[in-house]
Parts: C-alpha cells; structure tokens; sequence
C-alpha cells in the first residue's frame, strides 16, 4: 500500500515529495477480514449492547419485549449477556432485583464477567457467580443507576437521584469494602453523574453541573474530581468514557442536537472529531484500551426525522461511517440493516458492538469483528520534521526508509527510536531529501 504526500518547505516553492510505504512483510498471508453478527434475544422485538469484553466474547446489553397491560402496550426490558463464538452466539437474561419487573445493564467489566445498570430503580451489580445484587443507597435519594465497572467489576460508579429527577443527580462510586459512597461535584456544582472507570479503579469521568454549565470530570488516583479542558466556545461538556489507563477521555461537548465528539488526552487536552459528511451532531461513546480508536455515533435531523450513523475514529483516518468501511474495505454488505449507534470497542480494538434498525424495522444489537494483520502507518508533517506513528498494538515491527523506491533491498532502519506515546509508537524525522520512501516491516 503506497501512500503519496506532497510537502512544500518554508521559503521553497519546490515540493518536497515523501512517499510513505506501508508494508508489513509479515510471515503468512491472512488478509484483513470482518464479520457481522446480530445479537438478539428470544421472544424479544428490541434490544441493544453496551459493553464488550477484551477479547470480544462476552457482550452486554438488553432486550425489550413488548407486553399489553391495562389496555396499553409497552416495552419491558432485561438485561443481557451473550456469549459469542465463531458458530453461535448464546444469550443468557439476568433477571431483576427483588420485586423489580425490568431490568438494564449500562456498564461491563473488561473481563466480560461483571454486569451493572439498574433494576427497579436500584443499581445492582451482576456476575456469574452471585447473580443480581443490589448495590445500596445514599442518604436523600431514592432512584439510583450503576453506570460502569472497573476492568474485573471490583469498582463501579454511578449516580443517585430522587424519583428519577436529573436535578438532583450525584456521582457514587461503590466497592464491596466501602459500599455506595458520594463522590461530590466540582467547585459550585450541585449535580452530575459518574459514567466510566478506568480498567483499574483508579480514574473516574464524568459530568458535573449547575443550572448553567455541565462540565466534564475526571478524578484521578489521588481522588480530586478536575474539570477537563472546555474551548471557549463551548458550554456544556460530558465525559462518557476512558481508556484502560485513565489517560484519555471521550465524551462530547457543545447542547443536545448540536454537540460534537471529543476526545481528551493529558498531554493534548481536548481534540473536537467532527461529524460525518452531512451530519449536524456527534457524541463519542467509547474508547479502545489503549486510547488510539473512539466508536460512537453522527447524526442529523432533516424535516424533524433523527436518523444516526455508528462512526469509528482514529489520528490517522479521522471519522468513519462504519457500515461503509464494511462495505468498501471488506466487501461486506448488510441489506437491509442500518447501523445506528457504536456504544462499545473492546480494549484492542477488534471488536465494536452497538444498536441498530434491523430489516424488519426493530432497534437490535450487533457485534462487527475486525481483523486486522497490517498496521497503518500515518504521518504527520512540521515544517521538515515527520511524525510517524502506529498503534502500539503492532509493537513487533521495525521503520525502514530508503531514498530510491526498491521493494527488494537497500531499506535501512530508522535509527531514531519509537517512543510510546498514548497507545501509538511514534517516531520523529527529519526529512532534507527530494524524496524519501518509508515502511513497516515485522520483525
């Protein structure tokens, strides 16, 4: 795969061509593949996922079915784990608190063993092991929701209201030694919502408000709730979830029906992704282990109809419809179906799970599964200076570079070394040559 990028240095009206050469010389020949799998549930006509484990076996969710009672339909809902394989997907409902008749999960450990959400307005807490518990109260609220576990479900957060009202809303976070415990708002706030934990308990985000503002949170290891970076322009920001080490944040900002993703790093602060062509709002929902891959959805409404597209993003690509990458990269069509919504990325990124209209007209939830045996290689340019990067994921190769394209020889190492920077190795260059080939070659 050969990559041209015609470069102009300063005070030089001659470009300077670099072609960059992704080539991963790798011992076999498997092509990058995908799939696609509906994931329902029987005797249900709706459904969702929420979360997917790291490897992607485990996925969670819920199921809807639709039920008559006193002369009006509607939906009730359970919370689900499937089981998927490379022959069958089994699902297994988790049931409901005591005296509860619905159920949802929201939140999923890494590991896939742990389920949390809310059941009969309580948070609870699920596993294989001990089934649904709840997981207790705070003083003044009555209604409560579990919102996201810690990568083996030790740790979980979420938020506490009265009677369901987001007035009067706050974060918790519980373990089975402390219990449900408040974790406060921002400096003159009186409201929000823990929504992610990062996979070791450590790094909690989410929203704090007041009547005004919402501001996106995140309370790192020494327990002190810090507003993220807000551009000038914009008022209202939510955190919605963290990579494994608690260092980036994906969330959106700006107001219902006009907010765009954002992802969040320490050392970059807040980088706005933008919307897919023709779409008006965006909201990041997830984030891969490693921070490099946010899924999540772009919309639009047009003569007061909502319609919604997943997207996956990345440094390199930017934001992506992930039904059309199907289609054009794999050769994998879905008739019929409409894929709404990316609510989940497991942690390596091979995994994306979501919700969906299915080709009978119903909300269901899929996995896609991505397989990929070549890293992109994507670079970046400052004045004569490169940047190359590639997921850190694909650490077992090593950046070549020749001055004359010969596929067959002359390729000498890059002795600059890579540097790990938020999940992508990345290698800095500096370019004075007419041209200059680059590539990947596995070690």
């Amino acid at each position: 795969m050969l990559f041209k990028y015609s470069l102009f240095p300063m005070q030089s009206k001659t470009p300077l061509t670099v072609f960059v050469s992704v080539i991963a010389m790798a011992t076999c020949s498997t092509m990058d593949a995908a799939s696609f799998t509906p994931l329902g549930f029987p005797s249900t006509s709706h459904g969702g996922a929420i979360g997917v484990s790291v490897d992607g076996t485990f996925v969670g969710g819920y199921a809807m079915k639709e039920e008559t009672e006193s002369n009006y339909v509607r939906y009730r809902s359970q919370a689900v784990r499937w089981t998927t394989g490379s022959t069958e997907t089994a699902a297994v409902g988790l049931g409901f608190l005591p005296g509860a008749k619905d159920s949802s999960a929201f939140g999923m450990s890494a590991d896939g063993q742990v389920l949390v959400g809310v059941s009969g307005g309580r948070a609870f807490r699920w596993s294989a092991a001990k089934g649904m518990i709840d997981l207790g109260t705070m003083p003044a609220k009555d209604y409560f929701v579990a919102w996201g576990a810690s990568g083996d479900g030790s740790v979980v957060v979420g938020s506490g209201d009265v009677g369901g009202n987001e007035q009067f809303t706050e974060p918790f976070l519980w373990t089975s030694n402390t219990g449900m415990k408040k974790l406060g708002f921002l400096t003159g706030d009186s409201r929000g919502e823990a929504l992610a934990v990062s996979k070791d308990g450590q790094v909690i985000v989410g929203y704090s408000a007041n009547n005004l503002q919402t501001r996106a949170f995140r309370r790192g290891p020494d327990g002190v709730m810090r507003a993220l970076d807000v551009l000038g322009e914009y008022s209202d920001t939510v955190a919605r979830a963290v990579s494994s080490d608690g260092s980036v944040v994906v969330g959106e900002t700006g107001s219902w029906g006009s907010s765009e993703a954002f992802r969040w790093s320490q050392s970059q602060g807040i980088q706005l992704l933008g919307v897919l062509e023709g779409d008006s709002s965006s909201e990041a929902a997830a984030v891969s282990g490693d921070g490099t891959l946010v899924v999540g959805y772009s919309s639009r409404r047009k003569n007061d109809k909502f319609t919604s597209r997943a997207f996956i993003w990345d440094s390199a690509r930017g934001m992506r419809e992930i039904q059309s990458i199907l289609k054009s990269q794999y050769d994998l069509d879905l008739p019929g179906w409409t894929l709404d919504e990316a609510t989940a990325i497991s942690s390596d990124g091979t995994a994306i799970v979501g919700d969906g209209t299915n080709p009978q007209g119903n909300t269901q939830a899929w996995i896609v599964r991505i397989s990929e045996t070549q890293p992109t290689l994507s670079v970046k340019r400052d004045g004569t200076s490169l940047k190359l990067r590639w997921r850190a994921s694909f650490g077992k190769y090593e950046l070549q570079s020749i001055t004359s394209f010969v596929p067959s020889g002359g390729w000498q190492p890059v002795t600059n070394a890579p540097v790990l920077i938020e999940g992508e190795w990345v290698v800095t260059q500096f370019v004075t040559d007419a041209e200059r080939f680059f590539r990947l070659r596995q070690q």
